[in-house]
């Protein structure tokens, strides 16, 4: 306001000059003044500028004394504790643990001699000692392309100047597949130990009897002994298929419900029922 007023009066002085009906002295006068006029202005321009800064750097002082989770999810661990002095000024410190436990990612370590024949997309199913008739359902995610004794032995090497410091002469090689399991109920935790089974081959509507049941005669063949209608052991030839370990699939000599004994009767039998699995 002020400034247009005195241009005001600087430009109404010299059209009376330019008229020659006003003095020299009340144009320059007019002039000085709009003059002391435009510094004014310009001296409130760089304070507002300079309060403007100092705003902006208050704002960012503001933001050290808060504390923002990048990613949403549950405090695991609290690093910092409670009174302890942080300083950001280089790195920024560790305050708490976040993780996101919606959506779990479990690392299977896998032998050399069983890695092969893994690939990624396979059925897998993990259970965990904390719920072991809980089964969970996934597909294999990723396997790392080398064992992680790769990286170990790399920073020991570091760390012990180049030299060899392995202390482990021919140690056993593990390889780590990957994959993720949903856990909208949070039941499985960070750091869990799993029970892991890696689906090679499957068979649907099988006839399944204890693996130690079966006397194997040839490839996909063997002899069982089931307990007859009359009570007595009788002895059949069976074609056997896929086989978990503890329980063989049975293609052909046995049908379901069947009793199949998995020891001698004379040395205190055992039984067990021909199930079928779907």
């Amino acid at each position: 306001m002020v400034l247009k007023q005195t241009e005001s009066a600087f430009r109404r002085q010299g059209d009376i000059v330019a008229g020659k009906a006003g003095t020299r002295q009340d144009y320059e006068a007019a002039e000085a003044a709009y003059g002391i006029a435009q510094t004014d202005i310009a001296a409130l321009d760089a304070q507002i500028e300079g309060a403007t800064v100092n705003v902006r750097n208050a704002r960012t002082e503001l933001t050290y004394t808060q504390i923002t989770a990048p990613i949403g999810g549950t405090v695991v661990a609290i690093v910092t504790k409670q009174g302890q002095t942080v300083i950001s000024s280089q790195t920024a410190p560790t305050i708490v643990r976040l993780a996101d436990l919606g959506t779990m990612s479990v690392k299977a370590r896998v032998s050399e001699a069983d890695i092969g024949r893994l690939k990624p997309g396979m059925s897998v199913l993990l259970s965990t000692l904390a719920q072991p008739n809980r089964r969970y359902e996934t597909t294999l995610k990723t396997i790392d392309p080398a064992p992680d004794q790769i990286a170990i032995e790399a920073n020991a090497s570091t760390q012990a100047g180049g030299a060899n410091a392995s202390s482990t002469e021919n140690p056993a090689v593990y390889f780590n597949a990957r994959f993720e399991i949903a856990n909208a109920d949070g039941a499985l935790k960070p750091l869990m130990t799993a029970l892991v089974s890696f689906i090679l081959e499957e068979a649907k509507d099988a006839v399944l009897v204890p693996a130690a049941a079966v006397e194997r005669t040839g490839p996909r063949q063997g002899r069982l002994r089931i307990l007859g209608r009359d009570g007595r052991p009788e002895e059949r030839s069976v074609r056997t298929g896929l086989s978990n370990g503890a329980q063989l699939q049975v293609l052909e000599g046995v049908a379901p419900g069947e009793v199949v004994i998995i020891a001698d009767p004379r040395d205190g039998a055992s039984f067990a029922n021909s199930r079928k699995r779907s």
